[in-house]
């Protein structure tokens, strides 16, 4: 220990006892270490750029340049056809912070009681709404991008992909972390209890899969691989609880099994939004609307379930948690922690529906598959600041004309406008660079279909993107589309009302029984793909992308790059550039370890988690059971017990 405390001491210590030369000496060779390091890896990385000069494309854009979001207001959905919200839910848009659906104190309802009890899903109707349609089963896609090509000019862009929000958003989320150098998510304004910065949550910063074939007319359609979802009550839920706010009591009580209505429900429509962004042809589901609201009045409608259920999906397929949320803040039982894990997985996609959806936020209803507990509305520029309003540790001097300027639009203060600005442009950036690389494998393949895996990661070199494409033929596309059907897809006829033979919740138990069939078919599945296109490299392709910025002309060099505050100023004259490589990798033992690695990680969502079923009574002491899993099984018998001493209704 005096050894230690010695050397911590010693640059204090040898300047007092004369040895003030020798401490020079060190420091000054400390700093020539980290000069030699430095030259290093610039010599490293020239060596690099060098010798794979002939397979690197370089690009670059810039605020001018990029490509533009165009809505398509020809080809949307009306605004009348577009639900809004019932109940009185829709003051929970001008009013910020969680509003409760029950009073936890004095028990008294903030809204339609109606909205207490959510019904199972196994005595919903699912036949009488229409069913997600993915974007190579669209045919108006088709015929939407045939008429822009048919019309456009030789001066402006084709449409040569066309792809749904639920396709793109992984995809985009990679494309955000290399751009962005895996800045953290800003929750400064959090309680104590959670930290003032978090990150993607680990399974959120998986491999993105996707998979891109010809549709006719030269388009082609870019799909999801689904094949490795696994939350398949909640996503049917989230359609029976979308149809229970936007629907009056009468008219949603129809859609139940029981129902006492002798009137069936017309069946509902899907209502679409669509974009174009360079030769992109984008579509967005339309939930809900108010006239209220500034632009389109569009925005996102999602039912949250809370952490009990996330963190422990497979015991919730047999026994509902009585988890509930009784308070603002704390780490759990409370809106904030369901809040702080929304930004680590789910906010992200969420942002870029509504972004590319051209709505102005998301409307969220946090329960428990049970009961409501409380809505919240988010707009797109408080979203925006969470993961672009970070750019480092806060400056310890004040500078009070700073205060004075720090002002944006409405409420934002001027650091929050910047957010939206730059989630603007880099959505704008990562479209194009997308785009270039499908560009790039379509060509290589010959237009043949194939599915693309796009993983962002970072090394003593920095973040880079890396884009593995292999090519598949009909079989293994039916194999793909199968294996995720099987997972997640439910037919609707399955879901009718006179289906007898099993139900929804029922079937469900039983995929999820056999998810270690799925995880092994999985795995197999993608063996052979890879080995049936290794050794041909029109049939097997990767690229590594690099991008730097470049503010005022000149190379960013911090950590997360952050424009200044002057460039939402029109009369400065600020430049931002984004340059960025894409390199051909033709190593082939780079190649099938990378592919194996993000295949890997994919694929650990389906591996089997053991439930003791049987174990109600005190299902926290389960051995078997994750300790956050225990724990929150623990608040869930508190909140059982709670009723039971003071009465769930006093």
């Amino acid at each position: 220990m005096i050894r230690g405390y010695c050397l911590l001491q010693r640059p204090v210590l040898w300047p007092r006892r004369g040895y003030a030369s020798k401490s020079k000496e060190l420091q000054k060779s400390s700093r020539k270490k980290k000069i030699r390091r430095k030259q290093e890896i610039d010599k490293l990385r020239e060596r690099i750029r060098l010798s794979s000069h002939r397979n690197v494309h370089n690009h670059s854009t810039n605020l001018e340049d990029a490509s533009k979001y165009n809505p398509l207001p020809k080809y949307c959905s009306p605004n009348s056809e577009i639900p809004g919200l019932c109940h009185n839910l829709d003051r929970v848009l001008f009013s910020p912070g969680v509003h409760y659906m029950q009073d936890p104190r004095t028990r008294k309802y903030n809204f339609s009681p109606d909205l207490k009890e959510i019904p199972s899903i196994d005595d919903f109707r699912f036949d009488l709404i229409a069913g997600f349609v993915p974007p190579n089963k669209d045919p108006l896609m088709v015929k939407i991008g045939e008429e822009i090509n048919a019309s456009s000019n030789e001066n402006q862009k084709s449409i040569k992909y066309f792809s749904s929000t639920s396709s793109m958003t992984n995809t985009l989320k990679h494309f955000h972390m290399l751009l962005s150098n895996y800045r953290p998510c800003h929750t400064s304004n959090f309680s104590k209890e959670f930290s003032s910065t978090t990150e993607f949550s680990k399974s959120t910063r998986c491999a993105a899969f996707t998979v891109v074939a010809p549709k006719g007319g030269g388009i082609l359609s870019v799909d999801a691989d689904r094949s490795t979802d696994t939350e398949i009550a909640l996503s049917l839920l989230g359609h029976e609880l979308e149809l229970m706010l936007t629907a009056e009591t009468k008219e949603f009580q129809k859609f139940l099994k029981h129902s006492d209505s002798e009137e069936a429900p017309a069946p509902l429509p899907n209502n679409y939004q669509y974009a174009r962004i360079g030769s992109f042809l984008m579509r967005s589901q339309s939930d809900a609307k108010s006239d209220m609201l500034p632009g389109t009045g569009i925005f996102d409608l999602k039912t949250r379930a809370v952490c009990a259920v996330r963190h422990d999906i497979n015991y919730n397929n047999y026994h509902l948690t009585n988890y509930e949320i009784v308070r603002n803040t704390g780490l759990y039982e409370s809106f904030e922690r369901e809040l702080f894990d929304l930004v680590r997985t789910g906010l992200w996609k969420y942002s870029m529906q509504a972004r590319i959806g051209n709505m102005d936020g998301i409307f969220i209803a946090y329960h428990n598959m049970r009961r409501f507990f409380g809505f919240q509305y988010l707009p797109t520029t408080e979203i925006d600041h969470i993961f672009h309003g970070y750019d480092g540790p806060r400056k310890s001097k004040q500078n009070y004309d700073d205060v004075v300027n720090d002002f944006g639009n409405h409420w934002q203060t001027k650091r929050e406008a910047l957010s939206s600005f730059m989630a603007d442009f880099e959505f704008r950036v990562s479209m194009e660079m997308w785009q270039a690389v499908l560009d790039l494998v379509t060509k290589e393949t010959n237009h043949r279909p194939f599915r693309l895996i796009t993983k962002c990661d970072r090394n003593i070199l920095g973040t880079y993107l890396d884009v593995v494409a292999t090519v598949v033929d009909e079989d293994m596309l039916k194999n793909l589309s199968t294996l995720g059907d099987d997972i997640v897809t439910l037919d609707k006829e399955d879901l009718a009302a006179t289906q007898k033979d099993e139900l929804p919740m029922e079937r469900i138990i039983r995929l999820a029984e056999s998810r270690s069939l799925q995880h092994k078919r999985m795995l197999s599945l993608n063996k052979d793909i890879l080995d049936s296109t290794l050794g041909d490299p029109s049939k097997c392709l990767m690229f590594r992308i690099t991008a730097t910025h470049y503010f005022n002309g000149k190379l960013f060099r911090g950590k997360y790059p952050t424009p200044p505050l002057d460039i939402l100023d029109e009369h400065q004259h600020n430049t931002w550039e984004v340059r960025y490589n894409i390199n051909r990798i033709y190593n082939r033992r780079k190649i099938r370890r990378c592919y194996n690695r993000y295949v890997t990680e994919a694929a650990s969502s389906l591996q089997d988690h053991p439930v003791n079923r049987e174990n109600t009574e005190k299902a926290y002491m389960d051995q078997k059971a994750s300790p956050l899993q225990r724990l929150l099984r623990a608040y869930s018998a508190k909140s059982e017990k709670r009723k039971k001493l003071y009465g769930a209704n006093q």
